[in-house]
């Protein structure tokens, strides 16, 4: 929300008629990658520097998606809300995107509004997204800058993967990593040092999984460890996910970390979370879910929580490994249905690894290394980090170094062509 002003500016101002037309492209693909994975205009999928609320303040815990900045700005493209709000003064670069917003010529094609606001018709899909993430090695001479930091991505061998399980009902993301490589600086230059390859502040710092639910913007789940320096962390989960089903754990070299703890950010959650068999189900809207942090060291056991307030809850085991299922009405019509679903899933430590396993047609099988030393594994088969798509789901699909993205929904398609090759003028 910091930069997309500044994109948008470019595309307006720039006197430059390539660069222009080179941001239209930009901010098509920026906005088509939000549509896809948000519901009611929330994203629900992974992301980085997402910074903690004061735990005292349960209203601000609980009025998340009213604040998401994304929203805000999508609601003014589709033509959902004025961009002007009495109630505040756009007097900060980021509240400042209002007169951005106000003032720009740039307009959302028909295809990215209908991926956008037709819910419904999108389904049920998973999006995989590459997320560049890692720090490439690099000299100190040949950094160009003289101020810090100087972020050196590697775009080939990015490290994370974004992963969005969507539905009418839900969108339940995270982002995936290789939790064996370390937290590093891009500072470091300015002492003479080299960069070192690693997950640098920008995208280790905060990261975010969880879900989102249509029946309210507030509505969502977050698994999030306790910020110990002003609410950031940094390195702090590892995670893996197969559609409805999503494993975290407290990574065990993250920095200014604590316990492991449950937002469940709804107003009124926690007074409609029914208890089974280790499990903590909530019906929101037409979507279920069930939270269960496990025991490291007892099969299938439960490590127990406690409520620190309303909406935080901890778990007695600050490294517990913990997990979110995900369901739909429509496939569970009752409490019973889903609990009967959720008793056909089991956690236990085998060598190192714990292994979530489960699943009624399909029985599915994730993993994570207790002590962060291994890529998490899906039914055996460790993470592909490097997909050779860049944007990989129904509506939106690129080949990784194509510079191609192609964009569909029913009838309407737009591709965006950001190739070296690619005709501005």
């Amino acid at each position: 929300s910091y930069t997309l002003p500044e994109i948008m500016n470019m595309r307006d101002l720039s006197e430059d008629e390539v660069l222009r037309k080179r941001m239209d492209k930009l901010l098509h693909l920026i906005w088509a990658d939000w549509a896809v994975g948000q519901v009611a205009g929330v994203r629900g999928g992974g992301r980085t520097r997402i910074y903690q609320d004061d735990p005292n303040n349960i209203r601000r815990q609980t009025e998340w998606g009213s604040r998401d900045r994304w929203r805000t700005m999508s609601k003014v493209l589709l033509n959902e809300s004025e961009w002007w709000s009495p109630r505040q003064v756009p007097n900060h670069p980021i509240q400042g995107m209002a007169f951005v917003m106000a003032t720009t010529g740039y307009r959302l094609p028909d295809v990215i509004m209908d991926i956008a606001q037709d819910v419904e018709g999108r389904g049920e899909y998973t999006y995989v997204a590459r997320r560049i993430a890692k720090q490439k090695r690099m000299k100190a001479k040949d950094i160009p800058v003289k101020h810090s930091p100087w972020y050196a991505f590697e775009p080939t061998d990015p490290r994370m993967i974004g992963y969005d399980h969507c539905t009418p009902d839900y969108v339940m993301g995270s982002l995936m990593i290789d939790p064996t490589l370390p937290r590093v600086s891009s500072h470091l230059y300015r002492e003479g040092q080299d960069l070192p390859e690693g997950y640098p502040a920008l995208t280790s710092q905060n990261r975010y999984h969880g879900i989102v639910f249509a029946s309210d913007v507030n509505a969502r789940v977050v698994p999030q460890c306790e910020g110990l320096a002003n609410g950031k962390t940094y390195g702090e989960q590892q995670a893996v996910q197969h559609e409805n089903v999503l494993l975290v754990q407290r990574h065990a070299k993250a920095k200014t970390t604590g316990d492991m703890r449950v937002i469940w950010g709804g107003k009124g959650m926690k007074t409609r979370i029914v208890e089974r068999s280790g499990w903590q189900i909530i019906r929101e809207g037409n979507a279920w879910l069930g939270v269960k942090g496990f025991s490291r060291t007892k099969s299938n056991a439960s490590c127990g929580s406690s409520w620190d307030n309303d909406v935080i809850l901890r778990m007695n085991d600050g490294q517990a490994p913990v997990a979110l299922i995900a369901g739909r009405s429509e496939d569970h019509p009752d409490i019973e249905a889903f609990a009967n679903y959720l008793g056909s899933f089991s956690g236990e430590a085998k060598a190192g690894w714990f292994e979530l396993s489960g699943g009624k047609d399909e029985k599915l099988t994730l993993s994570l290394h207790l002590s962060s030393e291994g890529i998490p594994r899906v039914n055996g088969t460790t993470i592909n980090l490097a997909p050779k798509k860049l944007f990989d789901c129904p509506f939106i699909e690129s080949k990784h170094g194509s510079g191609i993205v192609n964009i569909r929904k029913g009838q309407r398609a737009l591709t965006i062509d950001l190739s070296s090759t690619g005709s501005e003028l």
